[in-house]
């Protein structure tokens, strides 16, 4: 079976004008080829930022109807102040982890990735393992607490962001036109590939 194409493989050409000498000491400058890799264009940290506190207000929605819903079913006398507290940092970590590995497992967009519009997908433009999403989410929780203030550190030289969990779960967060336009490319690679 051939490896797959990632899309940390994909090249592109750009002519670059190189200085030359002529035979008779001359200097003359001329189109060269050149092709490098291609580099992902990560989305920017504006869109990262935006979709944390999009998904953060829409978890903080959710927890706050389901404890809504908890605190009619279960009488106050009958949970301790200590319990009830441990229950809440429970409740809600478990319920941040549901959110993000069902909606990027499932859809490859949480409801802030939908509305910036950018998707989430591994190294092959495809959607992530259960076993990336799940890393991903984990690490999130741990970055959110210890790096989200080190986001100067992630940005490339283009302005683009590639956190923490992205980098560990090998998976890339990308506006949804960049997605298109590295599907294009992995679909006029392998065509290129099938006609050698």
């Amino acid at each position: 079976m051939e490896d797959k194409l990632k899309i940390t493989d994909f090249t592109e050409e750009f002519i670059r004008y190189d200085y030359h000498t002529d035979e008779d000491g001359n200097r003359y400058r001329a189109p060269t080829t050149v092709v490098k890799f291609r580099k992902v264009r990560n989305a920017n940290s504006i869109m990262r930022t935006l979709n944390f506190v999009i998904d953060t207000i829409t978890l903080v929605s959710i927890i706050l109807l389901l404890w809504w819903g908890y605190l009619k079913l279960v009488p106050d006398n009958r949970v301790n102040d200590e319990l009830n507290i441990i229950l809440q940092l429970l409740a809600i970590l478990a319920i941040s982890g549901i959110y993000y590995t069902f909606l990027e497992y499932k859809y490859q967009r949480t409801v802030g990735k939908w509305i910036t519009n950018t998707i989430v997908f591994n190294e092959y433009c495809e959607r992530p393992s259960l076993k990336q999403i799940i890393r991903r989410t984990f690490l999130r929780a741990w970055s959110i607490f210890f790096l989200r203030f080190n986001l100067l550190y992630y940005l490339n030289d283009e302005g683009h962001c590639r956190e923490y969990h992205d980098r560990s779960s090998n998976t890339w967060v990308v506006s949804m036109k960049e997605y298109r336009e590295i599907k294009e490319l992995l679909h006029e690679q392998n065509i290129n590939e099938d006609n050698v």
